[in-house]
């Protein structure tokens, strides 16, 4: 018997009834390093959420755009109970956040669980 995860994992506010958070990180400009970021909300109704893989970039200036510097300057995974992680911005500047929200089914869509 084999089961397909056809969905990815989405937020309760897509749809509605929800006041979780997808991302929090405090202020938007601040001068202090100390940072705690916190999520909520997260569902996968057919596999179920594996992990979250948390990644914090220092943006840099390219042309007239901002690009995320390589390499991340935080990474970390995260079991599914976990919904924070505190990070220390060493040097100031723009800063980009992304969170990835695996489902149990693995990191491409359709995959056998």
């Amino acid at each position: 018997l084999f089961t397909f995860a056809l969905e990815p994992p989405y937020h309760c506010s897509v749809s509605g009834g929800c006041t979780d958070n997808m991302m929090a990180r405090g202020a938007a400009i601040t001068k202090n390093g100390n940072i705690r970021l916190r999520w909520s909300g997260w569902r996968d109704d057919d596999a179920g959420i594996r992990e979250y893989v948390c990644e914090v970039f220092l943006m840099e200036r390219y042309g007239e755009e901002l690009r995320e510097r390589y390499p991340a300057v935080a990474t970390r995974r995260f079991e599914p109970g976990t919904t924070e992680m505190d990070v220390v911005l060493n040097d100031p500047g723009v800063y980009s956040i992304v969170l990835t929200v695996e489902d149990s089914s693995g990191p491409n869509d359709g995959n056998f669980i």
